[in-house]
């Protein structure tokens, strides 16, 4: 594969053009008046840019007819369709599916997680009610149990 010169760079291999805005290129005088009223090196540009086009069209040409082979080659030799014989859109298609499914899954994980959240809460808050029930009951026990004693104390006692 033949290389192009780049974008910006000298149009012969040697020379060195100085930096634009230096003194050295604005002080350059127009001799000769360029063709199509165009200063050479955009012409030289313009060329090295459709060249490069020219290049990438055919190399996208011959990549696509190998593709086209080694799908024919990979279909004629696999009795199983392999994930790779499946069109890129599909699997596209098939991938955000996948994320969008996953991306649910990771919502509802967190719903669920916030209603754990809220039950352990709303238990804790029940055990406490619950210790408090408790000591209450046991308090009304035991000022029943006075009571009755006092009034059994009241009833053995002769007045």
């Amino acid at each position: 594969m033949r290389s192009l010169p780049r974008v910006g760079s000298p149009a012969q291999p040697g020379s060195v053009s100085p930096p634009a805005g230096s003194p050295a290129s604005q002080t350059r005088s127009p001799s000769v008046a360029p063709p199509l009223g165009q200063p050479p090196d955009d012409r030289q540009i313009l060329q090295n840019h459709q060249q490069t086009i020219s290049l990438l069209v055919s190399e996208k040409a011959v990549l696509i007819a190998k593709l086209e082979r080694l799908d024919g080659l990979e279909l004629s030799m696999s009795p199983v369709p392999l994930l790779s014989l499946v069109p890129l859109s599909n699997l596209m298609t098939e991938a955000q599916e996948k994320d969008a499914l996953l991306e649910s899954e990771y919502d509802k994980s967190r719903e669920l997680q916030n209603r754990v959240q809220q039950l352990q809460a709303a238990a804790a808050e029940s055990a406490e009610q619950i210790q408090t029930f408790q000591r209450t009951e046991q308090e009304l026990s035991e000022k029943c149990r006075d009571q009755v004693c006092i009034r059994m104390f009241i009833l053995k006692t002769p007045n």
